[in-house]
């Protein structure tokens, strides 16, 4: 029977908090996997975090910017505001024709939100979002390893909704983002052209029924802006 040198202490078998069994040397080790997986989150979040995100025309935009001229704006400017003070939690969908303010408003969020150094704030559109994901599998990272990186923002707006393949990858990862962003009460702002009923076909039933808890949808029903 093999014994075990003197001096050498067997491996510990240990069960970490995600449930994964691994071998320790001591106590104090810690559990690998979890630890790769945490790795690779804070890089996926740094390109994310190391600037907003935001077009440059929207750089340096603020929620002054944006004029409440009627009933529909004021609506608009009341939604993000109550995002920024914590009203809604979960977010919600600011969803309207092109050139009506959509961008320019959510781009106040999130710059904003860093000047009161209320937290991060991150923009990023669809499709941008899916080819870091997938990006991420080059370097044979799982989904969950890449999804991690986008929770890590306080708030994260998703612009251009709707303009992807809607596969069902794009929208089992945002919804699953969507979902776990609302599990640690981080809001999502979803911005798209499309009605919402359109958005029900490019995100799952649960990433909708999320918004229902602690999320508004604003429309922006005005004539565009552009060429005025």
């Amino acid at each position: 029977m093999f014994q075990i040198p003197d001096g050498i202490e067997p491996a510990i078998e240990k069960t970490c908090e995600l449930g994964h069994r691994y071998l320790a040397m001591n106590e104090s080790d810690e559990c690998e996997h979890c630890n790769w997986i945490a790795e690779h989150a804070e890089k996926v979040a740094h390109q994310l975090l190391k600037g907003s995100g935001l077009p440059e025309k929207f750089a340096f935009a603020s929620i002054a910017d944006f004029k409440a001229e009627h009933e529909g704006q004021q609506k608009a400017l009341n939604f993000a505001l109550r995002v920024m003070r914590g009203d809604l939690p979960a977010g919600g969908f600011m969803l309207g024709d092109v050139g009506t303010g959509k961008t320019m408003l959510a781009a106040g969020m999130v710059n904003d939100f860093r000047r009161q150094r209320r937290g991060v704030s991150s923009y990023i559109t669809a499709i941008r979002l899916i080819r870091m994901i997938k990006d991420g599998f080059n370097d044979n990272k799982s989904e969950q390893q890449l999804i991690d990186g986008f929770i890590k923002p306080n708030l994260l707006v998703i612009d251009e909704m709707g303009a992807g393949s809607g596969s069902d990858f794009e929208i089992n990862s945002i919804s699953e983002i969507i979902c776990e962003r609302h599990a640690v009460n981080k809001p999502t702002v979803l911005i798209s052209n499309l009605q919402i009923e359109e958005m029900k076909l490019i995100l799952d039933s649960r990433a909708i029924d999320r918004f229902r808890d602690g999320g508004a949808l604003v429309k922006f029903e005005w004539p565009s802006y552009r060429g005025k």
